[in-house]
């Protein structure tokens, strides 16, 4: 079960998670935070034990384990200080932040949108940006593998924190300072470049990856500031806005 008063006790933010919704099952959470768009609901979060259609990006399918993972999704109005680039790393900061202040330690990331424990992927973010009406709204889809046992886990160099740490966590708290960190975070209107860069588990190493039909590999060196990368390919620096990486 996942006890709605901890969560609420931990709770520090002024909107996001103000408006929480927890189902036991749903289609998927981002859906149900896109139709809160309507309501023009800033700062809505919904949290299911079971989606029967989670995506990731480009439409993977997201598994997650009921009572043990965190799949959710939260509506923020758009501050224009992010795009769907930086909004990603924003999230990814802060979930780090959250886990280090449970754990003191904290996360490593994959480019573009990947949760890193111990080289293997615990975690992973979707982001949507929706017009309705005059309002620009982003949906930020969050999954974490948390108190997953090995025979949860359906994708291949998949983890949990559990399997990783031998431990289990409260999910309330750690949800609760997701959303703390989070929230300060966005309204500081910072940038996170050099605090994903600390994290990121692939420096100066060759990534694979696809662009279109064409496949191509290179060494990643960094971070643009629009929160591209920027690979080095035949002694030459290209900036890659969107890919998935092979390590």
């Amino acid at each position: 079960m996942f006890f709605i008063p901890l969560f609420e006790s931990q709770l520090k933010t002024k909107y996001i998670g103000r408006e929480f919704v927890y189902l036991r099952e749903t289609t998927s959470t981002n859906l149900n935070a896109i139709e809160a768009i309507k309501k023009d609901t800033h700062g809505y979060t919904c949290l299911a034990e079971k989606q029967l259609n989670g995506v990731g990006r480009r439409n993977t399918k997201w598994y997650s384990t009921p009572y043990k993972s965190l799949t959710f999704s939260f509506l923020i109005r758009e501050n224009t200080s992010f795009d769907n680039r930086h909004l990603s790393l924003l999230v990814a900061t802060s979930v780090s932040e959250a886990y280090e202040l449970i754990l003191g330690k904290k996360l490593k990331f994959k480019f573009p949108n990947d949760l890193i424990l111990n080289n293997k992927k615990v975690g992973g973010i979707l982001i949507n940006k929706i017009k309705y009406k005059s309002t620009n709204f982003f949906v930020v889809g969050i999954g974490i593998n948390v108190n997953d046992n090995i025979d949860d886990l359906e994708i291949k160099g998949s983890t949990s924190i559990s399997i990783e740490l031998d431990q289990s966590i409260q999910r309330e708290p750690f949800l609760a300072f997701i959303l703390n960190f989070f929230e300060k975070n966005y309204v500081s209107c910072k940038i996170p470049i050099d605090e994903w860069m600390n994290g990121c588990c692939h420096v100066n190493q060759l990534v694979k990856f696809n662009v279109g039909n064409s496949a191509y590999s290179g060494i990643f060196k960094s971070l643009n500031e629009d929160g591209s990368a920027k690979i080095e390919i035949n002694n030459e620096l290209k900036n890659i806005s969107s890919a998935i990486f092979e390590l």
